[in-house]
């Protein structure tokens, strides 16, 4: 899977650690031509769902399941 960008801002204090979660975010278009996007009640924003993938996954296997997860859909590709 090709890497699109990088989001980062550089902007970082000095006494500031910076960490690298690498996630995996899938754009799912449902039958209908609608997007399916994940409200972040957190950070107060919609995204692509997605998340976190685990030392032992790969991209594919972590978007299936972070997808099934958080949106309740599941993905056969």
């Amino acid at each position: 899977m090709k890497e699109l960008f990088v989001i980062d801002l550089h902007d970082y204090q000095e006494n500031y650690t910076v960490c690298k979660r690498p996630s995996a975010r899938g754009i799912i278009l449902t039958e209908k031509n609608q997007l399916a996007l994940v409200y972040s009640k957190k950070e107060q924003y919609y995204k692509f769902p997605g998340g976190g993938i685990r030392p032992d996954e790969n991209i594919k296997t972590a978007l299936m399941r972070e997808v099934k997860g958080r949106s309740r859909i599941d993905s056969h590709s």
